[in-house]
């Protein structure tokens, strides 16, 4: 019921995905719909604080992506009422968004480096045995997704538009990861949060102008100017690398 009740919303992504992406807030009525690598571990800390009123803590900081943990609800535990939330314009609809270059640069710092399950994904596509582990190059990785179709490609490197669903979510803001203190101070204010619960992380330098000149030839900008062409065009950024 679920699966049908949400398919022309959802575009290419699974039930699961949408059940992971969404987070809604009777309490502040909103509906947050986070984007992998788009600030969404910060984002989800700070709402689960704000919905409980005291600072969110995590043995392990990957619990913020557990869905049985949150505060927040998902669209399957108010299955009847989540068509009705999503088109009521007293629910503040929000969601951030990134650079596709810095995006990309650190989902592969992120996941390909540092997690073997991940590299899986990338090494069935460019050896006959996927199950051997290797390390893989920036370069074997941009071209890799290049030639994936976007539906098989993992959320954490899938192109954005599909995952903030906007062919059918109206936003009253879409804030960008580059704008992050200022995007959310202004969804704050609109919601009613309180400021004081955010902490932004710091895990990794991905957006260092040295590091994105290092990593990226013109050929692999090329290829991700194609690539993500819709995230380019949709949610304004420039094509041309600022580095």
């Amino acid at each position: 019921m679920f699966r049908a009740k949400t398919e022309n919303l959802r575009g290419i992504l699974d039930p699961d995905q949408l059940i992971l992406r969404v987070f809604i807030s009777l309490q502040y009525k909103y509906i947050y719909v986070s984007v992998p690598k788009a600030a969404c571990s910060t984002t989800k800390n700070y709402l689960a604080s704000c919905e409980l009123g005291s600072q969110v803590t995590y043995l392990n900081f990957e619990d913020v992506h557990d869905r049985i943990l949150s505060p927040l609800l998902s669209p399957t535990q108010i299955m009847h009422l989540f068509p009705e939330i999503l088109s009521d314009k007293s629910f503040y609809k929000f969601t951030f968004v990134r650079n596709p270059y810095h995006r990309i640069l650190s989902a592969y710092k992120d996941k390909i480096i540092n997690h073997k399950s991940y590299r899986y994904q990338v090494i069935k596509h460019i050896q006959n045995d996927p199950l051997t582990d290797r390390p893989i190059s920036f370069e074997e990785f941009v071209r890799t997704i290049y030639n994936c179709a976007d539906h098989e490609m993992n959320t954490h490197w899938m192109p954005q538009h599909h995952l903030i669903m906007d062919h059918a979510i109206q936003y009253d803001h879409i804030g960008k990861v580059e704008t992050y203190q200022n995007d959310i101070l202004e969804i704050s204010k609109s919601i009613g949060l309180k400021f004081k619960f955010l902490h932004q992380e710091t895990r990794n330098e991905s957006n260092s102008e040295r590091y994105l000149k290092e990593c990226y030839t013109d050929d692999l900008c090329r290829m991700v100017k194609i690539k993500y062409r819709e995230d380019f065009l949709r949610l304004s950024y420039s094509k041309v690398p600022t580095w």
